[in-house]
């Protein structure tokens, strides 16, 4: 909420569950996420790593996690902010949850998230733990950002912006 995102539910289609949930298969955008691990992101967005605005989507923005796919790779989320859905059949105010993915290249991920003023929170202790858990460099330019406060508000959530609604029934 701090990053601008209105204090709604977080809603899923059935048919991106079972994507995040089937075999890891990038053609099919299949993620592999193991079922327990899918029922705590909602601990998981509580106190997350990182919180940016996406780079490929304007309409979005990226939960960094530290929990890590079956393969190795920091779980990020993709969320379209302060919209509306569907839920028990009715249109509802909503956040919109898009993608729940393992990160590959990740630090490169985050390298240009910092060079396009795309962060917007970085928890200083998760953040160094994950780049320790993952062997890589952590980014000089994350410790002049600063930590555990709010860098600046989302340029991507655009308040009002209902104009997409979001189903199961799209499935």
């Amino acid at each position: 909420q701090d990053v601008g995102l209105d204090s709604l539910p977080i809603l899923y289609t059935q048919r991106h569950l079972r994507d995040a949930l089937a075999p890891k298969n990038e053609d099919k955008h299949q993620h592999g996420i193991k079922k327990e691990q899918m029922l705590r992101i909602p601990d998981y967005f509580e106190n997350p790593v990182m919180i940016l605005d996406s780079l490929s989507r304007k309409d979005s923005v990226v939960v960094v996690t530290d929990m890590l796919d079956p393969d190795g790779l920091p779980i990020i989320a993709s969320i379209k902010p302060n919209g509306e859905g569907y839920f028990d059949a009715e249109v509802v105010p909503s956040n919109f949850m898009t993608s729940v993915y393992g990160r590959n290249e990740f630090a490169d991920f985050i390298q240009r998230a910092i060079d396009n003023d795309a962060v917007l929170y970085t928890d200083e202790v998760k953040s160094q733990k994950l780049y320790q858990q993952l062997r890589v460099q952590f980014p000089q330019g994350l410790t002049t950002l600063g930590f555990d406060t709010i860098i600046h508000k989302s340029r991507n959530i655009v308040k009002g912006n209902k104009d997409i609604q979001y189903s199961d029934r799209d499935s």
